[in-house]
């Protein structure tokens, strides 16, 4: 079972009276393809070149009123409610977060739902079958966030962030906040190294004017407090000793931008020349026991 209730554009499926049902179809798991080269008579055995999922993960359940609440008669579902129901899972037009709740976990899919269809019995309606269509492969686990605080002067921290994921291959790609006292300051930097990672770090530049910046890591995105984005030139270097590239492509293809293993990261932080209080990193691990 998908589970027992769940969250979606503001409101919980038991504010309308309803609750959730296996579906009549089993849910399908996404499956893998493989990336290959083409075969020939010189080339017996194709190249490889990885795997990816061949599709998105789409959910399928029942919802009818709940038992608990309504008995006899009361089953049906009058115009008036399907109206109710249709417009709060129909409005949004781009990926919002569903959040399924059971006794045991809470998983969080982002898409939209594809169909809404009656569930009838001798034409009338006692329930609606939902496809909420994925934006991912898979699910997430609720998002860990953990804060680090820094002296405000040049300080090597080191701590540990714990990322809980049912992916146990592939590295899951933060949010970082750094934030100031007041103002960052001129020239001041910030090194971020996961000693997990093979000591791979990342280097920042922060904006003398800025009181915290934001990196997405898995968008590759910089944002100061005002959400403007920071051109990467202007804010993330490939080393002490390189600190400025004229070519984007020449960045993304060098810039190491810091990522999460599963389970224990042993981080450190650097801040050089001070100015920065604090540094929160947020990430959401893949769960991928999506439908059971």
């Amino acid at each position: 079972m998908i589970g027992e209730d769940f969250l979606f554009n503001g409101k919980a499926l038991s504010d309308f009276g309803m609750a959730m049902y296996d579906p009549e179809n089993e849910q399908i798991w996404v499956s893998r393809e493989i990336d290959k080269a083409d075969i020939s008579s010189m080339r017996p055995q194709p190249n490889h070149y990885g795997v990816h999922y061949s599709d998105v993960e789409k959910l399928e359940f029942l919802i009818i009123k709940n038992d608990e609440i309504y008995s006899g008669n009361d089953f049906e579902l009058d115009a008036k409610e399907i109206n109710n129901i249709r417009a709060w899972l129909e409005s949004p037009k781009y990926p919002v977060a569903l959040e399924l709740t059971d006794n045991n976990r809470e998983i969080i899919y982002y898409g939209v739902f594809t169909e809404v269809r009656p569930f009838l019995v001798a034409t009338r309606c006692y329930g609606l079958y939902l496809t909420f269509t994925c934006d991912s492969p898979y699910g997430y686990y609720k998002e860990n966030k953990k804060t680090f605080s820094i002296n405000g002067s040049t300080s090597v921290k080191t701590d540990s962030y714990y990322l809980n994921t049912g992916e146990l291959n592939d590295f899951v790609k933060p949010i970082i906040k750094v934030s100031a006292a007041n103002s960052f300051g001129n020239g001041k930097t910030l090194k971020i190294e996961n000693g997990t990672d093979n000591n791979k770090y990342m280097l920042l530049k922060l904006p003398s004017s800025a009181s915290y910046i934001t990196v997405d890591c898995k968008k590759k995105i910089v944002k100061d407090n005002l959400g403007n984005i920071i051109p990467l030139s202007e804010s993330m270097v490939v080393s002490e000793n390189s600190d400025y590239y004229s070519y984007l492509s020449v960045i993304n293809a060098s810039l190491y931008w810091l990522r999460l293993l599963p389970k224990k990261n042993d981080l450190s932080f650097l801040a050089q020349y001070g100015g920065v209080k604090s540094i929160e990193i947020s990430a959401q691990g893949i769960a991928k026991a999506g439908g059971f």
